[in-house]
């Protein structure tokens, strides 16, 4: 697999997260402080009804349904929940009684995302360079979400860019994109654009 490139800016982890020098920061007590702008790229495929239950329904069955267990802090986020659960529910769920599986289906949230799709997601945002050290050194322990909170809770100028791949994994035309755009449109099934992106379009 060739390694992403992204023009103007350095590989921080490969193919996930890029950087480039920013204008420094002002700080109201520190004063001016080194910043980067950092651009994190996402391409993920949203699962279906079906699969999602079935994901839901392979998570019960390591749990024990002879006796109630509390959720710990240790459980995956989907264990937590299922274990919070009655015990009746849960065994519904494994045997596929359709009044569990039902349910599920009832409390699947409305999304905006198409079943099945592919889609790559962009997030940029500039942080302050002692608060990207400190994320190059959670990494390896909290994983590349790190930059994705460091965005969120220090970034500033944060803008998201989601865009539909085509089924063959391809990008949309771009002339569908420059016209959806010239027309002021910023949240369609093809893309959708939030944030600070002034900058961005000014030079896109």
């Amino acid at each position: 697999m060739t390694n992403i490139k992204l023009a103007t800016y350095d590989s921080i982890v490969t193919n996930v997260v890029f950087g480039r020098k920013a204008e420094p920061l002002n700080h109201p007590i520190i004063g001016k402080i080194d910043a980067t702008q950092i651009m994190m790229l996402t391409r993920y495929k949203t699962p279906t009804q079906d699969e999602v239950v079935d994901f839901i329904r392979e998570s019960t069955l390591g749990i024990d349904l002879s006796r109630k267990i509390e959720p710990s802090k240790e459980d995956t986020r989907i264990t937590y929940f299922l274990k919070s659960l009655p015990v009746s529910e849960i065994r519904d769920i494994v045997e596929k009684n359709g009044d569990g599986l039902q349910h599920l289906r009832n409390h699947y949230p409305e999304s905006s995302l198409q079943e099945g799709r592919i889609y790559i997601e962009a997030l940029n945002g500039i942080i302050p360079n002692p608060i990207l050290d400190k994320a190059k050194r959670l990494v390896e322990k909290e994983g590349n979400v790190i930059y994705e909170r460091a965005i969120e809770k220090a970034g500033t100028k944060e803008w998201n860019l989601r865009v539909r791949l085509l089924e063959n994994g391809g990008f949309p035309d771009s002339l569908e994109l420059e016209y959806l755009l010239d027309r002021g449109v910023r949240n369609s099934d093809v893309f959708r654009l939030r944030g600070d992106f002034g900058d961005f379009l000014a030079h896109a």
